[in-house]
């Protein structure tokens, strides 16, 4: 995706790259915006799997350094309560 961008860059491209078959991809990840989106997280979170944001190194770095705002940590609780993030 890369060197082709993500239009010209097919599923079918990425699964001959990776040498593996186009339904382990499909079964695995999903839709190839799916697949995009889990490269992004895995360049993010620095490790061979996506990280939930929360739950990164420089995230707790960073909200060890703040006050939490009780509002907001309400509305976290409600939102993973739901099925959000």
């Amino acid at each position: 995706m890369v060197e082709r961008g993500y239009r010209a860059t097919t599923v079918t491209a990425v699964v001959a790259t990776a040498d593996v078959h186009v339904d382990t991809v499909y079964a695995l990840v999903g839709r190839k915006p799916v697949l995009l989106r889990e490269l992004i997280e895995q360049a993010l979170s620095g490790t061979d799997c996506a990280v939930v944001a929360e739950e990164r190194d420089y995230v707790r770095a960073i909200r060890g350094k703040l006050e939490p705002d009780p509002g907001c940590a309400q509305a976290r609780g409600r939102d993973r309560h739901r099925g959000g993030g």
